[in-house]
């Protein structure tokens, strides 16, 4: 019996729903907030942690492809946000 001092959290094959909800929103260049982020985070390293059943193991790596894929495009919507504004900074007055 686990010990309620400990939290656990352990790969649950249902995760792809909310990381396919994620995908949709950074996909339409919506950013993540800090929570999104870590529970992203957090789903990772629980679903890294591996030692899954031939049938998990496929699911696992597929949702580990995807959370990587929401990072990398939340990772892209932050740095083109981040251009954007200094275009507009350094944009002369007109002189």
């Amino acid at each position: 019996m686990p010990t309620l001092d400990k939290q656990v959290v352990e790969f649950n094959p249902l995760w792809k729903d909310v990381v396919m909800q994620l995908l949709d929103k950074v996909r339409n260049g919506i950013g993540l907030n800090e929570a999104e982020l870590a529970i992203l985070a957090q789903m990772y390293r629980s679903t890294k942690d591996g030692g899954y059943s031939a049938e998990l193991e496929q699911a696992a790596e597929e949702l580990m492809t995807l959370i990587e894929m929401i990072f990398d495009l939340h990772g892209q919507i932050i740095k083109d946000e981040g251009e954007h504004r200094g275009d507009r900074s350094e944009k002369p007055d007109g002189n």
